[in-house]
């Protein structure tokens, strides 16, 4: 399931958190409830937008709690999905990376396209509340960070 809150202080600023939770063996009536989040974002101090010519790039870092509400164990696996543009280095499909975290952190460097649009959206997901020997989790989706692709600059004539 999924809980959402948000928060508003004077009217003016506000902040939106939401949790997904999953069951997972082992309550009194064989479940129990473990939170797990991911979330997305430029690297600290990055634009959302960058010029579409094909070679600007933008740092993307996503942030992953795992099951017990901790910083998602070391080396799990997070996918990220765009539906424009490309990420470095390739892997078999342009328009997405995987790759795995370190700290609780995953980071993908987007590229972008030729194409002028306000549209791109970016994803990440990984699988929550996994047994290690091979049981299945949940897929936890971040919510999508929207990225413009900008009309290049002029560049001088020589």
């Amino acid at each position: 399931g999924t809980a959402t809150i948000t928060g508003k202080y004077k009217g003016t600023a506000s902040a939106k958190l939401t949790v997904k939770f999953v069951l997972s063996p082992g309550g009194n009536d064989g479940s129990t409830i473990v939170f797990c989040d991911i979330s997305i974002a430029p690297k600290v101090g990055a634009s959302p937008e960058i010029e579409a010519d094909g070679e600007a790039s933008l740092d993307i870092v996503a942030t992953v709690f795992g099951a017990d509400g901790a910083p998602a164990p070391e080396g799990t696996s997070v996918t990220f999905e765009t539906n424009d543009g490309s990420f470095a280095p390739t892997q078999s499909d342009p328009l997405k990376y995987t790759t795995i975290t370190r700290k609780g952190e995953a980071y993908a460097r987007l590229i972008s396209s030729e194409n002028v649009t306000d549209n791109v959206l970016v994803r990440a997901q990984f699988i929550c509340g996994g047994d290690p020997d091979g049981g299945t989790g949940a897929l936890i989706e971040s919510l999508p960070l929207e990225v413009k692709f900008i009309a290049p600059k002029p560049r001088p004539r020589l």
